[in-house]
Order: C-alpha cells, then structure tokens, then sequence
C-alpha cells in the first residue's frame, strides 16, 4: 500500500498566488487554485488538505477505541477531534 507524504503539512499563505501545501520538511506536498485568483473556497480547500492527516489520524483512534476501550481513552479522542476539527476549518 502506498503511503501518503509524512505531516504535518501547512500552508504557505499563497497571498498572490496559488496556496501551497508543505510537509514538515518544505516540500511541496500539493497547489490549491490558480495564480492571481485566490478565492475563499480555495483557502477553506487548502484548510481540509491541511487537516486530512489529523483527520485520518482520528479516525483511527476512533476505530481503536472501539476495538480497545480503555479509561480515560474518551478524553483523549475529544482533544484530537478537536484539533483536526480546527485544522480541518482554520488551517491549524
């Protein structure tokens, strides 16, 4: 199985141009949008692209969680939905 480019990833602020995802080693995992035409849909894009890997993330503690429920496992879960929660709606 293939694997995905490592995170975290992040934006480049793409101000003028394209918004540019990176990974933790600056290079560039994907563009969002085109040059000159930055749109509030292209940053909320680049958000979500941004959040994937933490989503991916949670989704599997959720499925851990249920295969192996253990105390104080609830509070945990909270706290990583939401922090892909917030780099899902705000970048990070």
């Amino acid at each position: 199985m293939v694997r995905h480019t490592p995170g975290p990833w992040f934006n480049n602020g793409g101000i003028i141009g394209p918004k540019s995802i990176y990974n933790h080693s600056d290079n560039a995992v994907c563009v969002v949008g085109t040059p000159n035409a930055q749109t509030e849909q292209d940053t909320a894009n680049a958000r979500l692209i941004i959040g994937a890997e933490k989503l991916l993330t949670f989704a599997q503690l959720v499925s851990d969680f249920f295969t192996n429920d253990s105390a104080g496992h609830a509070i945990y879960l909270k706290e990583q939905a939401d922090t892909a929660i917030d780099y899902a709606t705000k970048g990070g």
